[in-house]
């Protein structure tokens, strides 16, 4: 359940910061009639930059608070895993890896993302290429790392249906083994 969670998750996050990034063009190509009076006295490229900002700023919120959810994710999955299960090597060390990628994603790439985000709000549209191309880089790294922790997760997720005997969940069929005819001496 947890890994389901932590899968839809990054579908989610990436759904709604894909979704933000075009609102403030799509709310301005057709603006309600009371903003419309407002469009015209302040400016609809002063808006439109204002608004930006506002989708950025919500983006790199959702980004934080998102990489230090899939930390706890991953320490819970991991801890079950270890705990609660008889799983193999392999399940732990899939589950070690995404949390690996969280970790650095959170603390590596994230931080990185929002400072030179910030960097480029308000910096005018012929300028910054450098900054931009920097931040696109960025970018790119921590979407890799998020595809990449996808499939890691889809792997994790076969290898933990593919033989449900082993986690303990089945323990009641330990118990039941105690009325079986070879332990007559059991409780006599």
């Amino acid at each position: 359940m947890l890994l389901g969670t932590w899968l839809g998750g990054i579908a989610l996050v990436a759904a709604i910061s894909a979704y933000n990034s075009r609102s403030a063009d799509r709310l301005l190509a057709q603006p309600a009639p009371a903003a419309l009076e407002h469009l015209k006295t302040v400016g609809r490229g002063s808006v439109q930059e204002l608004l930006r900002y506002h989708v950025s700023e919500q983006n790199r919120w959702y980004r934080e608070s998102w990489g230090s959810m899939q930390i706890g994710l991953g320490v819970a999955v991991l801890f079950i895993l270890l705990f609660g299960t008889h799983e193999g090597k392999f399940p732990l060390l899939g589950a070690s890896v995404m949390l690996a990628i969280a970790v650095a994603e959170r603390f590596a790439l994230t931080p990185e993302i929002v400072a030179q985000g910030r960097l480029l709000d308000f910096m005018p549209p012929g300028s910054g290429e450098a900054e931009r191309a920097r931040l696109l880089v960025t970018m790119s790294g921590y979407y890799g790392l998020e595809l990449a922790n996808a499939a890691t997760g889809v792997v994790l997720g076969g290898m933990l249906l593919r033989n449900p005997r082993r986690r303990s969940g089945d323990a009641r069929f330990q118990i039941d083994a105690v009325n079986e005819a070879d332990y007559r001496h059991v409780n006599r």
